[in-house]
Parts: C-alpha cells; sequence; structure tokens
C-alpha cells in the first residue's frame, strides 16, 4: 500500500498523549490522511466497522480488549487490513505473536523516523 493511498486512520490508544503524538507524527508522514482515534477496542471496532480504514494502529496495553486481540476482530472481518502493533512492550514473545497475525511491529517512543520506514515497509 503506497502512502499516498492510505486516505483513512484509525489510531487506538488508551492514552490521549500517545493518541496525539502518533496524530502529529502520522500526520506529518501521511498529511492527506483523514484520522480517527478510539481510546479502547470497543470504540475502535465501532469505528472499523463504520469507516474501514486503510491503516489501522493499535497499542497492546488497554484496558479491555489488547490491541492484538483487536488485531484479531478485525483480521476475522476484514483479513486484508493493515495493521501496526504500537507498544513499549518489545518482548520477544509480543513481535512473534504480532508476526503470526501478519500485524507489523513499532516501538514506543514513535519519531518521524520510525512511522515513515513502517510507511515505506507497508508500501512493499
Amino acid at each position: 500500500m503506497k502512502a499516498e493511498k492510505i486516505k483513512t486512520i484509525l489510531i487506538v490508544d488508551d492514552s490521549k498523549i500517545a493518541r496525539n503524538m502518533m496524530r502529529r507524527v502520522t500526520s506529518t508522514v501521511v498529511p492527506h490522511a483523514e484520522i480517527f482515534e478510539a481510546e479502547n477496542a470497543d470504540v475502535a471496532w465501532g469505528q472499523w466497522e463504520k469507516y474501514r480504514p486503510d491503516l489501522g494502529v493499535f497499542d497492546l496495553n488497554m484496558p479491555g480488549k489488547n490491541g492484538l486481540e483487536l488485531a484479531e476482530m478485525v483480521l476475522a472481518a476484514d483479513p486484508e487490513a493493515r495493521l501496526v502493533l504500537c507498544t513499549a512492550n518489545v518482548q520477544e514473545v509480543i513481535k512473534e505473536r504480532a508476526a503470526e497475525f501478519g500485524v507489523s511491529f513499532i516501538n514506543k517512543p514513535i519519531n518521524d523516523e520510525k512511522i515513515t520506514r513502517l510507511i515505506e515497509g507497508l508500501n512493499g
């Protein structure tokens, strides 16, 4: 998926500060994209169903369902979904589980360079 093809992005994180930072960085890399936010998996699921974003960026640790559980739900409904797990939890088991689902991984803290590499990586 080319960066210019990314028109909608869903950022899911229970931290408003983290969502704001991800929005700022993502807006720099993909300035034309419409960005939606959710503070948990339940809100995110409703937004996913409504908007079918081109890219989902999910935190791992959130109240209720975690980011991998949300990814599993999204992929069951939309197997072609482009998803990224963005977390400070860099344990190999988490990275491996994300890879099993076909979910990209980026560790926090994020910055323009990491997001740029991520988008370029999604371009294949």
